[in-house]
């Protein structure tokens, strides 16, 4: 107050003019004042990501599995994917990280891991998630009935719960590529025990899926066939890794990769994956496009069905045919060179050479596989091919549920163009070991050879990555030379989105939906905060 009355005072003292003079200085130290701080505001302040925003993605077939045990389709796992999670996660570094469990530790003798899980974890209807769910999820991937295509992984495999948070795995040999089974994403025993196992693929909790990943299912949008259009998902507050940014996910459906197109064209979808390569060139002319690309550990190959064509019993006909194929010509055409040839199982690069030789007589059979753009092309391409040499061969195109689930599934087909993922590993147990022919089995040609199965089971068991090479090494040479498929190449994987989606980061697939790694830091909008505020937004 005193203060006051004395600048008043001195005020009244100032001359006309100086009390002009006195005012302008004022208000112009004060704009300066209000200038420096804004400039300085300015340039101390950081873009950080904020949650809003939506993403629409298209994919190719309707969901069938919403199941972690049960999905074959791309479109089962990515959807698997976004609602589920598991024990661990891999992440873009292509490390595995804990998501459910909290830690973990592996026994001297490496046959013991045991696993504790977070506290207060739930799944998205709210209940409680325990050791007996991570218990029952393996119990019914065991179960013979199901038929799960992961049984392979978690064969002579045990789950004991310890106590309410505390899980104890026990393996029958030593198994080098355990840790990553345990990616897999668990099912709630409190919804799903009630159903018997020759039910499960009739639940309708395989489209109406509660899990505990990244994205919980919001809405459903169906057709006059009550076959699911599109799905919306928001985020699960309560994922265990933080609640996803994106707040809008919407997952629509196409029966093909030309009724996609034409959605994307209109604008009704703005993310498009597995991207054909041609297409990808076209589109990414485009602005604000970006298109990520990564490696697969996946081999496409011809799997030849000897029990069901007998034509293709013969090892030297079998050779023929894959020596009648340019694939570096395939891999120009088909993936417009995104991607490499092979000629084995271990997806190593394949040599140059070709031999268009003639078959001794002329053969007939069928090559099936699924209605993509890239297969068809690769299956007209082995076609006529084939035709040079005097094999006869008619094109069976399936969806790709269909083709799973009516045609593999039974093992109903001559050949079979189609993928496998190996993994990082590199893993051919579950392809190429005789106990693996029939389903849920993934050795889709069929093939026996003991002393391949004697290299797997060894490099199965195997911890040291020296030794699990040499026997994984010596098996892919020998059925190399056996031929029991014709092995072509190693496809890139290609995702477009907008350029204002960041955060999207790939790691080495296993499969397409692991683009999904860490969609939870995935994000649209951004904010502006002072730099010690950063770990605060969320």
């Amino acid at each position: 107050m005193v203060k006051q009355q004395f600048l008043a005072t001195a005020f009244k003292l100032f001359s006309r003019r100086e009390r002009w003079v006195f005012s302008i200085l004022f208000f112009l130290g004060l704009f300066g004042l209000v200038g420096l701080a804004s400039i300085f505001n300015a340039k101390a302040l950081i873009e950080v990501p904020a949650s809003g925003g939506s993403l629409s993605e298209g994919l190719i077939g309707s969901p069938r599995f919403i199941n972690p045990l049960l999905a074959t389709s791309d479109t089962d796992k990515d959807l698997s994917y976004l609602v589920y999670s598991g024990l661990m996660r891999i992440t873009p570094n292509n490390e595995l990280i804990p998501d459910l469990a909290e830690n973990y530790e592996i026994s001297s003798s490496g046959l013991e891991y045991t696993f504790t899980l977070k506290n207060n974890l739930v799944w998205q209807d709210g209940k409680p998630i325990t050791a007996d769910d991570v218990v029952f999820t393996i119990e019914q991937v065991k179960n013979q009935t199901i038929k799960s295509p992961r049984f392979p992984n978690w064969e002579g495999i045990t789950a004991k719960k310890i106590d309410a948070k505390t899980v104890k795995f026990t393996l029958r040999q030593a198994y080098g590529g355990f840790l990553e089974n345990t990616t897999l994403g668990l099912l709630p025993q409190h919804l799903w025990q009630a159903v018997e196992p020759e039910a499960f693929p009739f639940s309708p909790l395989n489209v109406e899926p509660i899990g505990s990943g990244p994205y919980q299912i919001a809405a459903t949008r169906k057709n006059n066939q009550k076959i699911a259009e599109a799905y919306e998902l928001i985020p699960f507050a309560q994922f265990a890794l933080g609640r996803a940014k994106i707040t809008n996910l919407i997952i629509k459906f196409y029966p093909n990769e030309e009724a996609r197109l034409e959605a994307y064209r209109k604008g009704e979808i703005e993310v498009l994956a597995a991207l054909d390569p041609n297409t990808a060139k076209t589109l990414t002319q485009e602005p604000g496009i970006t298109l990520k690309r990564t490696t697969l550990p996946r081999i496409f190959a011809v799997f030849f069905n000897q029990n069901h064509a007998k034509v293709l019993a013969d090892q030297a006909t079998r050779r023929a045919l894959d020596q009648a194929i340019n694939k570096s010509k395939l891999v120009d055409i088909v993936l417009g060179g995104f991607g490499l040839a092979v000629d084995n199982p271990l997806g190593l690069a394949a040599s140059s050479t070709t031999n268009l030789k003639t078959l001794a007589k002329p053969i007939e059979f069928s090559l099936a596989t699924a209605d993509t753009p890239e297969l068809k092309q690769a299956a007209e391409f082995l076609q006529k091919t084939w035709s040079e040499i005097g094999a006869s061969v008619t094109l069976d195109i399936f969806e790709a549920g269909d083709l799973n689930q009516n045609v593999i599934r039974p093992r109903e087909y001559d050949a079979l163009l189609f993928g496998e993922v190996i993994g990082r590993r590199a893993e051919l147990y579950p392809f190429w070991h005789s106990s693996q022919r029939l389903d849920p089995g993934l050795n889709i040609a069929l093939y026996t050879n003991s002393s391949v199965d004697k290299l797997l089971e060894s490099a199965r068991e195997e911890n040291d990555p020296e030794k699990h090479l040499s026997d994984q090494t010596k098996a892919n040479q020998t059925i190399k030379t056996d031929q029991p498929a014709s092995f072509l190449y190693r496809p890139d994987f290609l995702y477009l989105l907008p350029q204002n989606v960041h955060g999207v980061n790939l790691p080495t697939l296993n499969s397409n939906a692991e683009r999904f790694a860490n969609i939870y830091e995935w994000y649209r909008n951004t904010d502006q905060v002072w730099p010690i505020f950063k770990n605060l937004v969320r």
